[in-house]
């Protein structure tokens, strides 16, 4: 039995043997991992030995290296993860010839449904991102045609989440799909990734409606709307991370990636915490527009209070508050994401787990902290996905084990591999955008 990935990263998913097939093929821009590992680790990585190939020896410390700066295998954060993958970006050149290449590889090492998200370099010309989609799309095609009917390769592009940059990439997809079959056939989403920070959600809830409307008069090339959100958060409080997870599921986005901060355990955040000052007045205002539903929901809403504070906040100049959490204040934040949860059960807004990644990037170090266990006692709708296997050395089968032991130690009944992989093959973006029913 294969089981499907709704949530991975294509060149997120090489291996070693692949980065040593980029080194040989192209002229590596050693400056974007090598900024990125001094800034992360405040030491310069040994690039000059990295891909020796004249004895044994060499090879076998090249290899040791490439193993100590590509894997990641222990939690830590976002940033480390990012230096990981800025090794790839130093390695390849992502021109048509490779990326084919890479689709192949990665078509050879993977049996079940699988939705690849590929972004591109900002600023590329129009012609070059668009041929470099239709070479992802045309050997998907092409690998397709030897995969069982149940099993193809998809693609989602990911947007830059820079306002004048989404549009222009979005447009060029929807005319490519309107000339180019495959591609029409293989990009079935659309996706926004990499640094969350300072791009909240609500400043695409426009482009999320056109999507949403240009689905629904071409359905035969709609695009889901998938959303990395509430997986890096280093910006804002607890509660403004999941009011983030929640706007993004209200504004229309059919699959939510990660979504850590709406289920995490508000204890993990004690202490103070500090928030931009836009985003705290943003936050409370949020509040206010939603003060009967909150306090219905139990939610201890203190108007006087949170007027002082909003207006004690637009008269203080200071860019940056900072916000202590107790006992009180995680409480208020566990109510505030279950309130969330219950709007997003409703609205049917689908989950992406990927339990590997959230353990080391998202730094929750074990499976018990998962918030996926949050998730499914309050009914969410859950899928799962590896998200980077080739940096994480994992793959979709470890991913749904991991889940599935947990299941059995906390003993949850009518839960398995079959709920979950059943919740998959309803929420593929196909099915989530109208293109198919």
């Amino acid at each position: 039995m294969t089981y499907p990935d709704l949530h991975v990263h294509l060149y997120g998913s090489l291996t070693a043997e692949d980065l040593y097939y980029l080194h040989s093929r192209n002229t590596p821009r050693w400056n974007y991992f090598i900024d990125s590992y001094k800034n992360t680790y405040n030491k310069i990585p040994d690039t000059e030995n990295l891909f020796k190939y004249k004895t044994n020896a060499d090879q076998k410390n090249s290899k040791t290296l490439l193993d100590e700066y590509y894997y990641f295998l222990e939690p830590g954060d976002f940033q480390k993860f990012q230096t990981s993958f800025d090794l790839v970006i130093a390695l390849s050149s992502t021109e048509p010839e490779e990326l084919c290449e890479m689709v192949r590889r990665i078509a050879s090492r993977t049996e079940g449904y699988s939705e690849f998200r590929m972004m591109f370099a900002p600023g590329i010309s129009e012609i070059q991102y668009s041929e470099k989609v239709t070479a992802i799309c045309e050997t998907m095609s092409s690998e397709n045609k030897f995969r069982p009917a149940d099993s193809p390769l998809r693609l989602a592009m990911s947007l830059h989440r820079e306002s004048g940059l989404y549009l222009k990439e979005y447009e060029i997809l929807k005319s490519l799909q309107s000339r180019n079959e495959s591609v029409r056939k293989e990009l079935t989403g659309i996706d926004f990734c990499a640094k969350e920070e300072g791009f909240p959600p609500r400043e695409k809830s426009d482009f999320v409606e056109r999507v949403i409307s240009d689905n629904k008069k071409y359905p035969d090339s709609s695009l889901a709307v998938l959303y990395h959100v509430g997986e890096s958060y280093t910006d804002k409080t607890p509660e403004s991370a999941a009011r983030w997870v929640l706007e993004s599921a209200l504004m229309g986005c059919h699959r939510l990636g990660h979504a850590v901060a709406l289920g995490i355990d508000p204890g993990y955040c004690r202490g103070p915490v500090s928030e931009i000052r836009k985003e705290r007045v943003d936050h409370i205002r949020f509040l206010f527009d939603h003060c009967e539903e909150l306090q219905a929901f139990g939610y201890p809403f203190d108007s006087d209070q949170l007027n002082a504070e909003l207006k004690n906040l637009e008269k203080n100049n200071q860019n940056e508050i900072s916000v202590m959490y107790g006992d009180e204040e995680c409480a208020k934040v566990r109510i505030f994401q279950d309130w969330a949860m219950a709007l997003i059960k409703e609205k049917g807004t689908v989950i992406e787990v990927c339990p590997t990644s959230n353990i080391r990037i998202a730094n929750l170090k074990k499976i018990t902290a998962l918030p996926v266990w949050r998730f499914l006692e309050r009914e969410l709708k859950i899928v799962i996905g590896s998200d980077d296997p080739g940096i994480l050395k994992t793959d979709i089968l470890h991913e749904y084990s991991l889940i599935e032991e947990e299941i059995k130690k906390r003993n949850i009944p009518g839960l398995n591999f079959r709920n979950f992989r059943e919740n998959a093959e309803k929420s593929v973006s196909e099915i989530l955008s109208g293109r198919i029913r």
